[in-house]
Order: C-alpha cells, then structure tokens, then sequence
C-alpha cells in the first residue's frame, strides 16, 4: 500500500516528536525527594486523678463570693433620635416689590420654635436684615411653606428650636 505525501508527512512528525520527546526524558532524570524519617523519643507520665471532695448543696455560699453582675450602661440614644429639628420642606419666600423698587437687600435670621408634633409655634428675630419686610416674608415663607421634623430624643418626638437664615439679593431675585 502506497502512503500519499500527506500521510507521509504525519507518519514523519510523529515520528520526529517522539525522538525529541525520548531524548528529553532521557536527558533529565527525575528526582524524587524521599522524605526523611526521624524518629524522637517522647516521655509519656501517667498522672492520677484526685478525686475533688463533694460540696453539698445545703451549704449557704455568702454573697461577697458571687461575682458581681456586670450592669450594662443605659443607651444615650437611639437610631433615627435628632440633636435638633430638621427641615423636611421649604422654599425660597418671596420678594417684597417695594424692596425690589428701593434695592433694598440683608440677611434675615430668625430662631423658630418647634412642637413635638413638628408645627411652628413661635418665631423669633435673632438679626434683622435692616428691613422690616424683609424680616416678615421670610417670616411669612416659614409660616406657610415650611415642614420640620422635631427633635428626637430615645426615640420620643420633643419641643426644639433652630435657627434659620435666609439672604435676600437683588442678583438672585432678577
């Protein structure tokens, strides 16, 4: 049976990897590391058990022999408790159009009071922008368009106050 160059060419490859594979194996030797065995001689004691005198349940133990109850510390809050109210909703007041026609600009600052149900119940100026109606739109604004959240204390809504501030500018107003 005759082979065709194809098969030749197979026949030859194989051929050739196998000698290069032989010479290679043949060529590096393998070292197998034997483990080495040493042998320690260990000095083993028997000890006996003494045997522990009974105590009987009648006998009273005195209390300074009972370890003191470790008394955890109260917490000091709560998740979700707030040092102070907080804002939930507002929006920039109006600007009076008188202050707007005689360019008349501050910054109002007010402390308001909040109840433990989260409404204003008092409004206090703590520094007047120089024009009192300035000092009453943002006064207004509060009244009408803001939401708070009251201070929270172990969990129990309480009475807060908080100081507000508002900046009345005649480049943002325009």
């Amino acid at each position: 049976m005759q082979l065709t160059r194809d098969q030749k060419c197979w026949v030859l490859s194989i051929g050739l990897h196998a000698v290069v594979m032989l010479i290679f194996f043949v060529s590096f030797p393998k070292k197998v590391a034997t483990p080495e065995i040493i042998q320690v001689p260990l000095n083993i004691q028997r000890v006996h058990e003494i045997p522990q005198p009974k105590v009987s349940s009648k006998k009273k133990v005195s209390k300074k022999a009972l370890p003191k109850a470790i008394k955890k510390p109260k917490p000091t809050s709560l998740p979700g408790d707030r040092i102070q109210p907080a804002v939930s909703q507002k929006s920039v007041p109006i600007y009076p159009k008188s202050a707007l026609n005689n360019d008349w600009e501050g910054t109002v600052k007010v402390r308001v009071s909040i109840a433990s149900n989260g409404q204003v119940t008092g409004i206090k100026i703590v520094s007047s922008s120089g024009h009192d109606i300035l000092d009453q739109a943002f006064i207004r604004s509060i009244k009408k368009n803001y939401q708070f959240n009251p201070k929270r204390q172990m969990g129990k809504n309480i009475a807060g106050t908080m100081v507000l501030s508002h900046t009345f500018s005649l480049k943002e107003a325009n």
